[in-house]
Parts: C-alpha cells; structure tokens; sequence
C-alpha cells in the first residue's frame, strides 16, 4: 500500500513539475508583453501583410479573417532580435516615408508606447542594419510560416 501511495506522489508531483515549465499560451487580444510587428503594404494589389512576433515566441499572421496563429518560434532566437532592436538603436530611430511599396517594422503595435519605422517612398534610404534586421525577421517568420494546427490531407 506504502508503494502505491509513494508511486501516485511521484507522479502527481511529475506532472506539476511538467504543467509548470510548460510556456503560457496567449490569444492574440490578450496578450500583454512586447509585440513586434513586420510586413509590407502596396504593390499592385494594395494589400498588407503582418506578422506579430510575442516576446513568448508566438507568431500571427495578420490575415483576413483575424489573426491566425503560426507555428512558435524559438524563445531564444526571439529574445535575441528584441535585444537587437534596441542594441541597433532602432528605438531611437525616426524613419516614416511611405511609398508605392512600403516595409515596415513596428514596436509595441497597438499600444500607447508604438514606435513605427517605415520605409519605401525612396526620399529615405533606409540603413543597411535596418534592411538586415528585416531580412532576417522575414526569414525566422518564412521558415516558421505554417499554421499552428494543420489538417492532414487525404
């Protein structure tokens, strides 16, 4: 009786431990921490495109039926271009020349604290950092560009 009673802590206190270091989903509306933004607008067909990265490494895609959530990205590699912006000063950076064809990268969106770099309209020429730096968010995003929850195909 002693061993089961041993067995069933065991596994009750595993299963905590798992539960516990498991990373917190967020909906899109509810989520609270940094949000980075990226996408471009314009082109022939007018259209936006928007990626939201969480600082949790949650990715959405700004579609139009709402925002649908992408497969998670590494929290690590996220963490790491959150450092970047600040450590390129693209905080301090002010950048807003809209064109036919725009790009953006936007800080905190849809916050009081949002801070937008915009380029594309050709009187700026954006630094070669911050063309680097969106490169590089639009091949972390590409390569994880697949919904969370697909359905096989028969």
């Amino acid at each position: 009786m002693r061993n089961y009673f041993q067995l069933g802590l065991f596994l009750l206190l595993t299963v905590t431990l798992f539960n516990s270091c498991k990373t917190k989903q967020y909906t899109f509306d509810n989520y609270e921490g940094k949000r980075l933004a990226i996408g471009s607008s314009g082109g022939f067909t007018g259209t936006t495109i928007k990626y939201y990265i969480f600082e949790n490494g949650q990715l959405f895609k700004n579609g139009t039926s709402g925002h649908e959530e992408l497969q998670r990205l590494d929290k690590k590699t996220v963490q790491q271009q959150f450092d970047n912006y600040y450590t390129l000063g693209f905080d301090k950076l002010e950048i807003n020349d809209s064109g036919n064809m725009s790009y953006f990268i936007i800080m905190n969106p849809d916050t009081d604290q949002v801070k937008m770099l915009k380029w594309g309209g050709g009187s700026v020429e954006p630094s070669k950092e911050l063309e680097q730096y969106y490169n590089l968010l639009s091949a972390i995003i590409k390569k994880n560009n697949k919904p969370k929850y697909s359905h096989p195909t028969k």
